[in-house]
């Protein structure tokens, strides 16, 4: 999608690949770090967020899960796909490059559970209010902020360097 983008929006457009894999490991991170500290993963924090809530279930959830589901709706009541595929279409490209570098909610959500299950949480272990804890937390959340940023520096890099080279090589 970098070479896609690049050779239809231009040079410019590569400004938004860097900046989405910016954003990208700075959420994915903070989500991260949350998960590991509190022991609880990204629904259940958005499910202990303030306001109204209907059968335990937080309004962010509710509002997450309504929304797709009127989207479908609509989409299926007007039984116009024409729509849909044109808006796609002019935004498509850009997008696509935006979600390749990984900044979906997806990925972004799905992260803590990574670091609950497999990864920097399991090796913490369960939230205790103790000083050996803390250091163990503050020691794996400093590996997970090395392990992101090293990682999105070679990803920049790789997807940043294609559409260097496209932009480069349309411009010749």
């Amino acid at each position: 999608m970098t070479t896609t983008l690049v050779a239809r929006a231009g040079f410019i457009a590569l400004w938004v690949i860097l900046i989405s894999c910016l954003f990208k490991v700075t959420i994915q991170l903070e989500f991260g770090k949350y998960g590991i500290s509190s022991g609880k993963t990204t629904l259940q924090a958005f499910n202990e967020l303030p306001g109204p809530r209907w059968r335990g279930i937080s309004w962010s959830i509710w509002s997450w899960v309504v929304l797709a589901s009127l989207s479908t709706a609509l989409l299926v009541y007007k039984g116009n796909y024409r729509q849909v595929e044109r808006t796609a279409t002019l935004v498509g490209v850009a997008l696509a490059a935006f979600g390749l570098t990984g900044v979906s909610a997806d990925e972004i959500i799905s992260y803590p559970y990574w670091c609950q299950e497999k990864g920097y949480a399991r090796f913490t272990g369960v939230y205790q209010k103790d000083h050996a804890w803390e250091i163990r937390a503050k020691g794996w959340i400093r590996v997970m902020y090395l392990d992101g940023i090293l990682s999105m520096i070679i990803y920049t890099l790789a997807i940043g360097g294609v559409g260097v080279y496209t932009a480069y090589s349309l411009l010749s």
